[in-house]
């Protein structure tokens, strides 16, 4: 609706003529209804005493008016200025949240997509480490293996170590995710155990692809967010 029209619909809520509603703003009704019928704008006194007849505030008073309407005809009053300075500053707010609400959403998905392709969170790369037996305290930690070259020896100290070691063999697995180097030695009861890396295989884990399709949508909200922007922020 135009500023007459919205005129017109306060006057006829508070139920007054024009003669009255005239007289409350100390015009003449001539003038009221040149207003009324959109034939004529406001100057800034006369706008003021259009709020004090009403007792409302600017907002209100321009509340349903089209906002072109009043860009071209009521921009040069002071109160329709400072109020839609207010709003402009207002919807600029809400602008720079919403893209920046768009710009995270679209950097976190791509994050997210990347991060299940290479399986930074739920790694796909296992490691599967091997444990012969128990390292007796003051013993190489690698005594499983090299026990045979640690000096020199007949064949029958060969034969006997190795039926010592054969019978100390107690072979452990480990399989993690988590790369810890071709060789590493953990303490446990009795003495420690030394890892070997033996094997390595990928395998494919669904939270990966959960995580994908996530990041995926994710990417897209963002994306549609920056183009939504435009219809809910034109730019004037």
């Amino acid at each position: 609706m135009h500023f007459g029209e919205k005129l017109r619909q306060l006057r006829k809520d508070k139920e007054w003529t024009q003669p009255q509603l005239a007289e409350a703003i100390g015009i003449e009704q001539s003038y009221l209804s040149k207003l009324e019928n959109g034939k004529s704008a406001p100057s800034a006194d006369i706008f003021q005493m259009i709020l004090d007849a009403f007792q409302v505030d600017t907002a209100s008073l321009l509340e349903d008016v089209d906002s072109s309407v009043v860009h071209r005809q009521l921009r040069q009053v002071p109160e329709v200025a400072n109020y839609l300075n207010q709003q402009q500053l207002a919807s600029s707010r809400k602008n720079r949240r919403w893209l920046i609400s768009s710009a995270l959403m679209t950097t976190f998905g791509i994050v997210l997509v990347s991060s299940s392709f290479m399986g930074l969170i739920f790694p796909e790369l296992q490691y599967n480490y091997q444990s012969k037996g128990i390292v007796l305290a003051g013993e190489s930690k690698e005594i499983f293996s090299n026990y045979r070259h640690q000096m020199p020896m007949s064949r029958e100290e060969q034969v006997k170590i190795d039926r010592e070691m054969t019978q100390r063999l107690d072979e452990v697995y480990r399989i993690t995710d988590i790369y810890r180097g071709d060789i590493f030695n953990v303490p446990v009861e009795g003495g420690s155990r030394t890892f070997r890396l033996v094997d390595t295989r990928h395998e494919d884990r669904i939270e990966n692809r959960f995580l994908s399709v996530f990041g995926i949508l994710l990417t897209l909200l963002g994306l549609f967010g920056f183009v939504l922007e435009k219809k809910l922020f034109p730019r004037r």
